[in-house]
């Protein structure tokens, strides 16, 4: 029976030999028993304690581990072997190598999982990053895109503008004063007309309105919404002479420009046939329309749309509401970004 340690060590690797004390190398004579738990405490011996030259030296093949020299054989070296495998290590440990598996193990996992986990949360990460970066650009783009329609004319003319009012008011004659700059006897208009008229005054001189006359019977009012929505000003025509008719033309009035799709739609007034002795006058003709109910900016002209008076003036006056909305619209973009 052996009488100590280092003999019972030298029995189980099936060597007849024994060695008295261990040598002051991190790896002790090649003849000792090692366990998993030894190569730990090996590493990390030779991290704290070898010099820096020996760990070079063994990390770059100058001196060969005790497997690779065959000084450790039989089931310790096999064993040896093993561990070094399970520990992701080769034969030629060092402490380079501990330093090295120090920093690659994470918490037990191994260091390809780890690298993938760190690798998949990184990307989530990015995607993350990446989605609320295409919401901010998409939604920058959006109004970026409102505004620039809102800012530039058509390509086929300046101004879209729709022309209601009651039938008989006299909406054909002033399309066509404007379009023709004289007079022209027109028929009651079924359906609607369209022309392109230039602006002569003004700010709004040489520009191009293109201008929808809608038919005023009764059966096409309901009509009036279908071509109001989306423009970018308002006509009504009103007779002023036809007294009887002014409370009907108010609530048609009204009823347009409440409207959801109308709420900030300018809106010009044009009260025609101003020429004539009994017509109403535009002080009046604001009181019985009811225009301080409105909320939309809007303006009443007095014309005569037999001799053109008066319609330079008012298309003038639209086209500056129509500048003050877009202006109105840009400032209120403006605090809510």
């Amino acid at each position: 029976m052996p009488s100590s340690p280092s003999a019972r060590i030298h029995d189980e690797c099936g060597d007849g030999q024994s060695q008295s004390s261990p040598t002051t190398s991190a790896f002790r004579s090649p003849k000792h028993f090692y366990s998993p738990a030894v190569v730990k405490v090996v590493a990390k011996a030779n991290k704290a304690k070898q010099n820096t030259s020996h760990s070079l030296n063994l990390a770059q093949g100058t001196i060969q581990s005790p497997i690779d020299s065959g000084e450790v054989s039989g089931c310790c070296g096999g064993r040896l072997e093993r561990d070094l495998k399970k520990l992701g290590l080769s034969s030629s440990y060092s402490a380079l190598d501990a330093l090295q598996s120090d920093q690659d193990s994470y918490d037990g996992f191994p260091v390809g999982l780890k690298e993938d986990q760190n690798h998949q949360k990184v990307m989530s990460e990015y995607m993350k990053s990446f989605k609320l970066w295409m919401t901010n650009v998409s939604e920058k783009v959006e109004k970026g895109t409102m505004a620039l329609k809102e800012a530039l004319p058509s390509l086929k003319e300046d101004h879209h503008v729709v022309m209601i009012g009651l039938d008989s008011a006299g909406k054909s004659t002033v399309l066509y004063r404007l379009k023709f700059d004289q007079f022209v006897n027109t028929t009651p208009t079924i359906g609607f007309n369209c022309e392109k008229v230039r602006g002569s005054v003004g700010r709004s001189r040489g520009l191009t309105f293109l201008v929808w006359d809608v038919g005023g019977q009764e059966k096409a009012r309901p009509l009036w919404r279908a071509y109001t929505r989306a423009t970018d000003g308002i006509i009504f025509v009103v007779d002023s002479c036809d007294k009887e008719r002014l409370e009907e033309a108010r609530l048609e009035l009204h009823r347009i420009m409440t409207a959801p799709d109308n709420a900030n739609t300018p809106l010009l007034i044009i009260a025609n046939k101003q020429d004539l002795p009994d017509a109403t006058g535009p002080e009046e003709l604001k009181s019985i329309l009811s225009l301080s109910d409105l909320h939309q900016l809007h303006h009443l002209e007095p014309v005569c749309a037999v001799n053109g008076e008066g319609l330079d003036e008012g298309l003038e006056k639209l086209y500056q509401l129509i500048i003050k909305r877009r202006k109105m619209n840009k400032r209120l973009r403006n605090k809510t970004r």
